[in-house]
């Protein structure tokens, strides 16, 4: 009677009953020790108490030391176009409490985090466009340490150069893809480099993300086998929506839709993953964690014993993954005829932040240009190597890199460039 009493609970109410049971069978089970375990248990229980107290002092004072800005505050336009863009002529900071950096940002006039740049290029001179993402913009890093920067300083020896910094935090192959298509071209560029990240072909099948005050614009492929861009101009979204994409298996996977109905049939797991947040709060759990998934024997002693694998993840399907690949590389040749059209060389390189184990090749960006016949550029192997598995080239807890990351980039961007006579 009572089984069938607890089985027409609502699932919520079933988890919260498993959870106070639980901390009471802790407790009791302390409790009922000898009294030399409860002093080493109460004495242990002090210790965390105390040092949780000291990260939380800790945490409030890096909270105003390095206050957080959401969603692009004070940086980010809306454009009907692009979803969204730098605001013109913008001063601010970008912050990150745990790195601890506290990076100033200019824009132009033209909403670039670089010089001012008139469209028209001097006489004598040739210009490198660099577009895409976070990793290009690099807000982590002081405008001197800046990747585009770095280059134009390894150029200057072998002629006039000006290499314009066109990225913009969290765009997708798409839209700067459009970028150039519709503004790019305009500074008359000799050379267009794109930089691919591992998220870009999620970003494009992506119309909106949870938290993020913009939505963007996306391509599909018509029936005439051409691309074809959607949702222009970009509706607004609420900060608070969820994700939305262009296919409806996409939206289920990155709703996780698929993770949360395979939890509600994994009690067990789902009691596991509970408890887990409740610790989530505190700055003693994080502290730990954070070491444990950044240590290589760490995370693969907790895998050996099966607490890393109690979480139920959701694996990407086939078909989105080939979809997704399909869009990436409809765009990426397109952006290559742009640039062939206005007379540039365009090149891809893929970012690597060079920790972790040794990166797989070729990777799915390096089979697209490869089939395209898309000059491509890996970086992986040569950070790889410089590292030695450490986060010497990017931030600890942010993962993009810092500055010695925006110069070794700029050094093999620079190298490749000789090495294949386009300097």
């Amino acid at each position: 009677m009572s089984r069938g009493y607890f089985a027409d609970l609502e699932p919520s109410v079933r988890l919260w009953l498993a959870k106070v049971s639980l901390y009471t069978l802790l407790l009791c089970g302390a409790l009922a020790m000898p009294l030399h375990f409860r002093m080493v248990i109460a004495s242990l229980f002090l210790f965390f108490f105390v040092a949780e107290v000291g990260l939380q002092a800790q945490n409030i004072y890096l909270d105003y030391r390095y206050p957080s800005q959401r969603n692009g505050a004070g940086l980010w336009i809306y454009d009907p176009l692009l979803g969204w863009k730098h605001g013109s002529n913008v001063e601010t900071h970008y912050t990150n409490k745990h790195d601890r950096f506290r990076i100033s940002v200019k824009t132009n006039s033209k909403g670039l985090r670089d010089e001012e740049y008139n469209y028209e290029k001097k006489e004598g001179v040739s210009r490198i466009l660099l577009l895409g993402d976070s990793v290009t913009v690099g807000l982590e890093v002081e405008r001197g340490d800046l990747i585009d920067v770095q280059l134009e300083n390894l150029l200057a020896k072998d002629g006039r150069y000006e290499v314009i910094n066109a990225g913009v935090q969290a765009y997708g192959t798409d839209q700067s893809f459009l970028y150039l298509k519709h503004e790019g071209y305009r500074y008359q560029p000799d050379i267009v480099i794109f930089g691919a990240v591992y998220n870009d072909p999620t970003d494009n099948v992506t119309i909106h993300q949870g938290r993020r005050g913009y939505g963007k614009p996306y391509f599909v492929i018509n029936k005439n086998d051409e691309l074809e861009i959607k949702g222009v101009p970009v509706p607004k979204f609420n900060t608070e929506d969820g994700w939305v994409t262009v296919l409806p298996e996409a939206a289920t996977h990155y709703q996780g839709e698929q993770a949360e109905g395979e939890e509600e049939a994994q009690e067990g797991a789902a009691l596991f993953r509970s408890v887990k947040k409740d610790l989530g709060h505190l700055l003693m759990y994080q502290w730990f964690k954070f070491r444990i998934d950044h240590s290589d024997r760490a995370r693969d002693f907790f895998t050996w014993v099966g607490l890393k694998e109690m979480e139920t993840t959701s694996t990407k399907a086939e078909s989105l993954r080939i979809y997704e690949n399909r869009i990436t590389s409809r765009i990426l040749n397109a952006m290559h005829q742009v640039s062939e059209s206005i007379g540039a060389r365009f090149l891809v390189y893929e970012f690597s932040p060079g920790v972790g184990e040794k990166p797989e090749r070729p990777t799915e960006v390096e089979i697209i240009c490869r089939e395209l016949g898309i000059p491509y550029l890996n970086l992986s192997d040569r950070f790889f190597e410089r590292s030695t598995g450490k986060r010497i080239f990017c931030h600890l807890h942010d993962g993009h890199w810092n500055a010695k990351g925006h110069r070794l980039a700029a050094e093999l961007i620079d190298a490749y460039l000789k090495k294949e006579r386009w300097i």
